[in-house]
Parts: structure tokens; C-alpha cells; sequence
């Protein structure tokens, strides 16, 4: 008997399902326990009672303690920002001196930017105000300025200019103004920021009541009618499991319990008549404030549970001993083999993991599924964020032409969210020389959020534009569409575009437009085409949108002529041939003294981006002559020349004369030749290979920037250029072979379709790769 006791008991307590099913039963189908179950029934109310009172007393303090922490949390953070240390850019002492005020709007975006970033890192904060007590202002953090008498709020005003050091903590207030954002309950801080051990400005939080509530005041469960709320000293309920009843008062028994606690530091039980019903109630005094804390049970949820609880258990015991003998082993063992099974199949892949094989089998499988649910969830963020990191790469390397086969790592369908074919494509030059002068190189890369931003706000009705950034000062907005637009509709598109930036970012735009009407396969030429128009911005000047085609053939041909002499000036230099960059200089003046129509106004425009473009090639050598004050100087001689002798007079005493003392006269830089053919030796070897600018100049020991550079100035193209142009050269070779097919030939050249090459193949040699054929049997 001993035996079979112990068993029994052994089996109650394992932790397999199927013995623990078993146990059960034949416990349950046993008079004696159920008439035992019976009579625990009706101690059940008073252990419902006792622990309820304890729950709610821990739930008090729990919830009191993650109010402080709450409350504290705040304070931490808003001390980070007031005491941060000097050289922290998030310190706001540094506003303190400011003033606040339209025309010093760069401290104003600085100090909204800041107030932004501290709002977002605190919970249920409505509004975060910055107020300056010199110059009685405040600074919202959804960027509105105040004086001290337009200010919503005079109550925080007049308290924080009482503020000595501490912080002020400002009690339930219903409406602080007829402004939707503070047209509800609010809590209230007021941090002060000291300059100098005084109070000069101060921050004012303001906190969402009803929002806190609902987060933070969990009302005691599972008990029907079970309600949690604070009071203050007077009985008017601050914060309540039931947002409405904020701002109200507590019934006349909580306020007299009030009054007879309210030098208590401990728990207090007792009953209370609560809205006409005798609630259990347990309440806490805070420490930290003058608050009240309040969990109440209506007193019939525990009759209830207790009656439910006992007519329970006396109807399956009943129940259970009439039947359970008979199909309770049976139950068990069918009831558990599939699940057995299912364990049996998981557990050796979960043994990986680390996870506890032992317990409830129900309980290890809904462990292992919702870990397995959480590493595919972060999974599928983490993928998600890498392709739209890559798509954004491949789109930029696709413009540049560093991918010169795009189909085969990005199709429209991965590009765009919709098939398109049309794909306009605006070119932005914020003025990047102007831009350089007036801010670092990290603050004008800044300025791709704001343009990212304005474009997808104004052309979103088109599409789904993406911006890429190309150098700082210069992005390229690509607008997927389905329908075809005019060209004075890709006019307005760009002149849209230009007003908004002109009036939010107050900088001056040129901005051409190009486009695509094959899809992908076009953005790389449409770029080319866009950016070429860049350099007629000294032509056409400032705020001007030009599409391509727009000048007449004359003016672009002779603009096309100094930028041709730019680019050759440009190489001469880098090859260190300072006679060959002079002569080609004397021809260019003295072409556009006898044949040029071009205004002298337009060309001095030009004059000084010549100047630009020499000082860039001389910056790869180790030391230059030229260094920034040197090249302002420069400039400052050059803008009081006025005619084009005065001009070529400048150049040759102050540029190339210069240039010769400095250096020695050279053939050219046989290195540089060198590193080029050895790009042309590999671009040969490995043409039927998915190569890349980055690829190549891995080779040479350059980025990709400088080897695009360099493979420009030596042999007069492009590198995607030269490698598409070396291909159709193969592709010649491989169509004189009548057994080649075309799709083989394609494969060969890495083109993922027949039609990508055709369309390369026409587009180089005027034909197609048939009439070749053609041509080439005849």
C-alpha cells in the first residue's frame, strides 16, 4: 500500500504531460478526494481574499515603483541634456545665451532638432517646451515660438521662474489650452537649466495623464469591476484604470480614508463603499510625492469565484468518478501520442539551441515555436533592411556606370514597387562650390535628408521617387512612373521641386532632367545626359531647370568646346605637361576672340571653374602650390579682369607660370599610363567575367573614384565606356562565327537577355546584330 501510495504521488508530480494526465484522472475519480475537493471549496473564498489583498498590495507598490522610475527615467534623461559635458553638441546650455528668434534660425533648427530627439526618447510626453527666461521665449518641440505672453501656459511660466535648482512637478491640470495636443489631462515638469549656479531657462514637459494610465495602471485582474487609481491629497483622481474618470473626484469613503492615512507610510486594507458598491480595497501611500494609490476588488467578484469555484470542483468530481476509471488511462495514451510524436521529431534539431528538453511537453513546444517565431521576425527585419540598403547601392553604381550589366543584379521589379518604363530622372546641383565654403563636408551630406524628404513629399503622387546622393551637393531624384509625360510637364516636375528647396533649404538649385523609357536598362544614359547638362550652369545661370535638348546647337557646341579644352587642360595637368596645358589654353583664347559669340559675362563664368578644375588635378600630387587661401587670392585677381587678354594674361603670369617654377618639366607620368594598361590588360583578360569600376581598381591600389578619374584622363572615355565598346568588339569576332548563336554570344559578354544586347549591340554599332551577320556573309 506504502508502494502504491508513493507512486501515485510520484506520477502527480512529474512534469510529463501524459503522467501527469493520468494522475489526475484517477485522483479526480476518487470519492474521498472529491467529497475532500467539496469541502475546500468553501475555504477557497478566504485564500481568493487573502491573496488578492497581497497581489494588490504588490501590484501598489509595483505600479508606485514603475511611476518613480517612470517620472525618473525622465528626469535622467532631460539632466543628460542640461548637464551633459562641454563638449557634448546635445548640451543646452548652449541655448541659454541665444535668442530665439526668426533671424538666428540656425540656432532655432539646432535647438528643435535636439528638443525632437529628447521627446522621442521619453514615453507618453505630449509636448516638450524650451523656455528662455532672458529673452521670454519658448521653443516647442513641434518648432513654434513663443513669447512669454502668447505662451498656452502662464501657470509653468510663473513656476519656472521660481525655480531655484530643483525640478517642479506641476499636479493634474484637465486643459491647458483650446490646442488639441494639450486639450486633455496633463502632467506637468519644469527642469531647470543653471549658467553661472542660476536659473536661466528651463524645460517643460508635458504628460499625457490618460496615456499613462492606460500603460502603467493595470487594474488588478482577474477580478470583474476590479479598478486602480491615484488621488491626490484632496481626493481628485490623477491617474485611473478607466481614463475617463480622470480629473474627477473620489467618492466621499476614499477621501475620509485620505484624511485618516495621511501621515501613514504602510499598506492599509479595508473596505470601502466605492460608487454604491463595498469594494476590498488596498491602499499606499507614496513616498515620493503627494499621492495616493488605490486597487479595489468589488467584494461580490469574490463570492462569485468562490461559488464558481466550489461548484466546480464538486461536478467533476462527481463526474470524474463515475467515468474516469473507465476511459481515463485510454484518454491519456491517445491524447498524447501525437503530441509524443511531434517532441520526439523537434527535439533533436532543438538540442542546438540550448533549450531545456525536460517539463511539460506543451509548454517546451510553445517555448521552441515562439523562439523560432522571433529569431524569423528578426530574421525578416534584418533582411529587409539589407535590401533596401543594397537596392539603394545598385541604383547608385547603376548611375555612375559601375555596373554595366544592371539586369543582372537589379530588374524594374526590384528597383521600383511596379513595372515602369518611363522613369524620369532630375539631376540637383545645390551649388556645391558656394556649399563648400559655407559648411563642412559632413554638414552638406546633411542636406540629403531634407532634399530626400522634399522630393518624396512633393512628387509621391507620381510615383515612388528615390534619391540618390551622388557627391555632397548634388542628387539625382529618380521618379518611376507608368504614363508617359510632356516635356513641359517634366519642366513643371522640375521646377516644383526647385521652388521647394528654394524655400525650405534657402539655397539656390540648377537642375536638369533627363529620362528613361526603357526601364533600368536606360538610367545609366539618361544620368550621362543630365549631368552633361550640368555644365552649362554658368550659361544659363542660377534656378534654371533645363532639359536635355533645350539649348540651341550652337551655344552647346561652343560650350561643349571649353569643356572639351577644360578636359584637356585638366590632363595635361595630371600628366604633369605644363607647356602642352598652356598652348592648349592660348588656343581656346584665341578661338573665342575671333570665332566665339558667347557674352564675355557668360564667360567669365567659365574662367574661374577652369581654375577649380586645375587646382583638383594638381591634388593627387603629394604638394601643391596651390593651397585654399592661395586659391582665393586666385579668384579675387580673376574677378577684376575684364576681357579675355586681361584673362590669358592672368593665367599664364599667375597659373602655368607658377606651375612651371614649381615643377619640373615632365613627359607623361609613365606610373599612371602604366596603372591604366594594367586596367586594360585585365578588362581584356576577364571581359566575359561580371566585372566592375570596383573590381579594377582593387587591382590597382585606388578607389573607384580616383581609378574613374584617371582611366578618363589617360584614354578619353569612361571606363564603362571602353569596357561595353571592347565587348561589342568581341561580340563582332563571336558574329562572324556563323555556329555561335546569339543567345551564346550574349551569355558570353554576361548579358542576362538577348534583348539587353541587341539593344547594347545597335546602340554601338548602328545595326543590328543580325543585319551584321548579314552584312558580314555578303
Amino acid at each position: 500500500m506504502k508502494y502504491w501510495a508513493t507512486r501515485f504521488f510520484q506520477l502527480a508530480f512529474t512534469p510529463k504531460l501524459k503522467t501527469k494526465m493520468l494522475a489526475y484522472l484517477l485522483l479526480l475519480s476518487s470519492i474521498p478526494v472529491a467529497l475532500m475537493g467539496f469541502v475546500s471549496a468553501y475555504n477557497t473564498s478566504r485564500i481568493i481574499r487573502e491573496q488578492a489583498v497581497e497581489s494588490n498590495a504588490v501590484l501598489l507598490k509595483q505600479t508606485e515603483k514603475e511611476l518613480n522610475m517612470f517620472f525618473k527615467k525622465i528626469d535622467d534623461l532631460m539632466l543628460q541634456y542640461t548637464y551633459a559635458s562641454s563638449n557634448s553638441t546635445l548640451l543646452l546650455k548652449r541655448f541659454v545665451d541665444e535668442d530665439l528668434s526668426s533671424g538666428n534660425w540656425k540656432t532655432v533648427m539646432d535647438l528643435s532638432e535636439i528638443l525632437v530627439k529628447l521627446q522621442s526618447g521619453m514615453e507618453h510626453v505630449l509636448e516638450l517646451d524650451f523656455y528662455s527666461v532672458p529673452y521670454g521665449k519658448v521653443l516647442s518641440s513641434h518648432g513654434n515660438i513663443y513669447t512669454e505672453e502668447e505662451f498656452v501656459d502662464p501657470v509653468a511660466i510663473s513656476e519656472a521662474k521660481k525655480l531655484t535648482y530643483s525640478n517642479r512637478f506641476l499636479n493634474l491640470r484637465m486643459s491647458i489650452s483650446n490646442q488639441k495636443v494639450l486639450e486633455r489631462p496633463v502632467l506637468t515638469i519644469i527642469k531647470p537649466i543653471l549658467l553661472n549656479n542660476q536659473v536661466n531657462a528651463a524645460l517643460i514637459v508635458y504628460l499625457d495623464a490618460a496615456s499613462i494610465s492606460s500603460y502603467k495602471l493595470a487594474p488588478p485582474s482577474p477580478y470583474e469591476g476590479s479598478t486602480l487609481f491615484v488621488t491626490d491629497e484632496q481626493g481628485k483622481i490623477i491617474l485611473h484604470s478607466q481614463t475617463s474618470r480622470i480629473g474627477t473626484s473620489a467618492d466621499e469613503a476614499v477621501v475620509k480614508k485620505i484624511k485618516e492615512t495621511a501621515t501613514s507610510d504602510w499598506i492599509i486594507h479595508d473596505k470601502v463603499s466605492i460608487s454604491g458598491t463595498v469594494s476590498n480595497t488596498v491602499m499606499l501611500r507614496s513616498d515620493s510625492r503627494n499621492w495616493f494609490y488605490f486597487a479595489t476588488v468589488p467584494e461580490k467578484s469574490f463570492i462569485t469565484k468562490a461559488n464558481s469555484q466550489r461548484n466546480t470542483i464538486f461536478a467533476i468530481s462527481l463526474v470524474l468518478a463515475l467515468s474516469g476509471l473507465l476511459i481515463g488511462y485510454r484518454a491519456s495514451n491517445v491524447l498524447y501520442r501525437p503530441l509524443k510524436d511531434l517532441t520526439n521529431k523537434v527535439k533533436p534539431a532543438a538540442m542546438k539551441t540550448n533549450m531545456d528538453t525536460d517539463g511539460d511537453e506543451v509548454i517546451w513546444l510553445d517555448r521552441y515555436l515562439e523562439s523560432i517565431a522571433f529569431e524569423n521576425r528578426q530574421l525578416l527585419n534584418e533582411m529587409s533592411i539589407y535590401f533596401d540598403q543594397a537596392k539603394h547601392f545598385m541604383l547608385h553604381q547603376l548611375l555612375v556606370g559601375s555596373m554595366p550589366h544592371q539586369n543582372f543584379l537589379l530588374d524594374e521589379q526590384e528597383a521600383f514597387p511596379y513595372e515602369c518604363f518611363f522613369i524620369p530622372l532630375l539631376v540637383l546641383d545645390l551649388n556645391r562650390m558656394r556649399m563648400m565654403e559655407s559648411y563642412s563636408r559632413q554638414d552638406c551630406s546633411l542636406f540629403y535628408y531634407a532634399v530626400d524628404n522634399i522630393t518624396k513629399e512633393l512628387l509621391s503622387e507620381y510615383g515612388k521617387p528615390q534619391v540618390i546622393m551622388i557627391q555632397p551637393g548634388m542628387f539625382v531624384a529618380i521618379v518611376p512612373m507608368a504614363n508617359l509625360l510632356t516635356q513641359e510637364e517634366l519642366r513643371g516636375l522640375g521646377r516644383n521641386l526647385q521652388d521647394a528647396l528654394h524655400k525650405y533649404l534657402k539655397l539656390d538649385s540648377y537642375i536638369t532632367v533627363s529620362y528613361s523609357e526603357t526601364g533600368t536598362d536606360g538610367l545609366h544614359e539618361a544620368y550621362e545626359e543630365a549631368s552633361d547638362l550640368l555644365r552649362y550652369r554658368f550659361l544659363v545661370g542660377d534656378n534654371q531647370v533645363l532639359l536635355i535638348h533645350d539649348l540651341e546647337f550652337s551655344v552647346s557646341m561652343q560650350a561643349d568646346v571649353l569643356f572639351h579644352s577644360d578636359s584637356e587642360i585638366a590632363a595635361a595637368i595630371c600628366l604633369q605637361k605644363w607647356n602642352e596645358a598652356e598652348e592648349i589654353f592660348q588656343t581656346l583664347i584665341d578661338a573665342l576672340q575671333e570665332s566665339f559669340n558667347i557674352s564675355e559675362d557668360l564667360l567669365r563664368g567659365y574662367f574661374p571653374q577652369l581654375v577649380n578644375t586645375i587646382v583638383k588635378s594638381l591634388r593627387s600630387a603629394p604638394q601643391g602650390p596651390f593651397d585654399d587661401n592661395k586659391v582665393q587670392e586666385l579668384m579675387l585677381h580673376l574677378s577684376e579682369c575684364s576681357t579675355l587678354d586681361e584673362i590669358g594674361l592672368f593665367f599664364r603670369n599667375r597659373v602655368f607660370a607658377v606651375l612651371r617654377q614649381e615643377y619640373k618639366e615632365t613627359g607623361a607620368s609613365s606610373s599612371r599610363i602604366q596603372l591604366v594598361e594594367q586596367v586594360q590588360a585585365f578588362i581584356q583578360n576577364h571581359y566575359d567575367t561580371d566585372l566592375s569600376l570596383q573590381q579594377c581598381a582593387e587591382q590597382t591600389g585606388l578607389n573607384s573614384f580616383e581609378l574613374s578619374r584617371l582611366f578618363k584622363q589617360v584614354t578619353g572615355v569612361n571606363f564603362i565606356d571602353y569596357l561595353i565598346e571592347f565587348r561589342m568588339e568581341k561580340a563582332k569576332e563571336y558574329l562572324a562565327d556563323p555556329t555561335m548563336k546569339i543567345q551564346d554570344i550574349a551569355d558570353k559578354l554576361r548579358y542576362t537577355s538577348i534583348q539587353g544586347f541587341m539593344r547594347a549591340f545597335k546602340k554601338s554599332t548602328g545595326m543590328t546584330s543580325g543585319q551584321y551577320r548579314d552584312k558580314f556573309k555578303a
